[in-house]
């Protein structure tokens, strides 16, 4: 028996050469959507960072347009200029006087002036390092509620935190919250942050004033500050909390 070979001839290859090309072109379309959304992904990935870029440096504005202000408020402006250089805020020498002093007054509702338009920032709360010079370092709050009625009245101390019990509204009969009772060291820190240093009336700082550092004086004055300013890109509304220090170390009773 013998076998005989049918011939293959181009004709008969038609229909595998067009699967086959059909095939890769089915391919190179896959693989090129694929490239298309990888290069999307990344570019919003780009687009993403490049807005936390920005969101943060105008964060980083805020913050500083803010300090500036705090600073303007409490250091000794020496030279007249307005603001406040590394000379004058190295030397640590703070305003002296009620009428200075941040707490309660001039800023009874806490909402800081002088800033841009697309920023505000509320004082919070307040801080006294009463003990520094002892070497401790605590920090004593000043602790503050906003009043209702009448409005606009704030730092009324309330007691420390510590004391504080929030009592069991779901209890038959309900059991109030227990206000807490200042302690002597809020106490302190609220009378060395409300008389901005109680120098005697109508004595300043000026340059050149010799004496001893002064008792009455808040050594270290820390502002824990709400700051909200408004994305300029997406047009919503950032608020960040951030904490100043004032340095009044080097305060002269003269």
């Amino acid at each position: 028996m013998s076998l005989t070979m049918k011939p293959y001839t181009l004709k008969n290859q038609h229909g595998a050469v067009l699967v086959f090309s059909l095939v890769m072109l089915l391919l190179l379309t896959l693989a090129s959507i694929n490239m298309i959304r990888q290069n999307k992904i990344q570019i919003s990935i780009a687009t993403n960072a490049g807005q936390q870029i920005t969101a943060f440096a105008s964060v980083e504005t805020a913050l500083r347009q803010t300090q500036a202000v705090l600073e303007a408020l409490r250091y000794v402006d020496s030279n007249g200029d307005g603001a406040i250089d590394d000379s004058e805020r190295d030397a640590h020498h703070c305003k002296s006087g009620a009428t200075d002093s941040i707490h309660p007054i001039p800023h009874p509702s806490g909402t800081l002036t002088g800033l841009p338009d697309d920023v505000t920032a509320e004082i919070q709360n307040e801080y006294c390092v009463l003990d520094y010079s002892g070497g401790s370092g605590n920090e004593y709050r000043c602790i503050y509620e906003k009043s209702p009625s009448p409005p606009g009245v704030r730092n009324t101390v309330v007691g420390s935190e510590a004391a504080e019990e929030p009592g069991n509204p779901y209890a038959d009969p309900p059991v109030p919250p227990v206000t807490a009772v200042p302690s002597g060291d809020n106490v302190r820190a609220c009378n060395a942050l409300n008389a901005a240093g109680r120098l005697p009336l109508g004595t300043t700082w000026a340059a050149g004033a010799t004496g001893t550092l002064n008792p009455g004086a808040c050594p270290i004055e820390v502002y824990t500050l709400h700051v909200s300013l408004m994305d300029a890109t997406t047009g919503a509304m950032r608020t960040v909390e951030s904490k100043f220090e004032i340095d009044c170390s080097n305060d002269l009773n003269p």
